[in-house]
């Protein structure tokens, strides 16, 4: 069986992630999150337990680094 390999990011995007533009626009959609992951509801701390941690997605690249609240995860 083949295993696909995860495309890497571009030196842009994780210039973006770098960032502390990019650390008050997670710290925004976190807050919008009420610190709950949108797929499984566990909260911050119960993901930490679990030894897993909270993490911002974009749902597309599209508008990177001007991301509105709706392209967040």
């Amino acid at each position: 069986m083949m295993f696909r390999r995860r495309p890497t990011h571009s030196a842009r995007y994780k210039a973006h992630i770098a960032s502390p533009e990019w650390a008050v626009i997670r710290k925004a959609a976190l807050e919008r999150a009420c610190y709950r992951c949108a797929f499984c509801g566990l909260s911050r701390e119960a993901l930490r337990r679990k030894g897993r941690h909270l993490e911002v997605h974009h749902n597309t690249y599209v508008n990177l680094g001007r991301e509105p609240p709706e392209d967040l995860t």
